[in-house]
């Protein structure tokens, strides 16, 4: 998987600290659409989708393999994950 991003601040515009955030030493992330990001740890090969938004039901997706963003929506691929509450093979 390769992946690329580029950020240019413009002049005069306030960013938006949920785009730019990195992560930490030992944790990467990869901001989606807000308020959903993917993170992966130094320890764990598989990467974790999941909701910042404390306000309202909390999402995360274990074992995500594959993320594709399209017009404001998010496709992901999982495998051994959860779906509705039931541990699912893939999905």
């Amino acid at each position: 998987m390769c992946i690329i991003a580029c950020n240019e601040p413009s002049k005069g515009l306030k960013q938006d600290y949920f785009y730019t955030d990195k992560g930490s030493f030992d944790m990467g992330r990869i901001p989606l659409i807000k308020p959903y990001e993917a993170t992966t740890s130094a320890t764990i090969v598989n990467w974790i989708v999941e909701s910042t938004d404390t306000t309202s039901i909390s999402l995360t997706i274990p074992g995500t393999k594959g993320i594709t963003v399209v017009k404001g929506m998010i496709f992901l691929h999982a495998t051994n994950t959860i779906l509705n509450y039931q541990l699912i093979k893939e999905g």
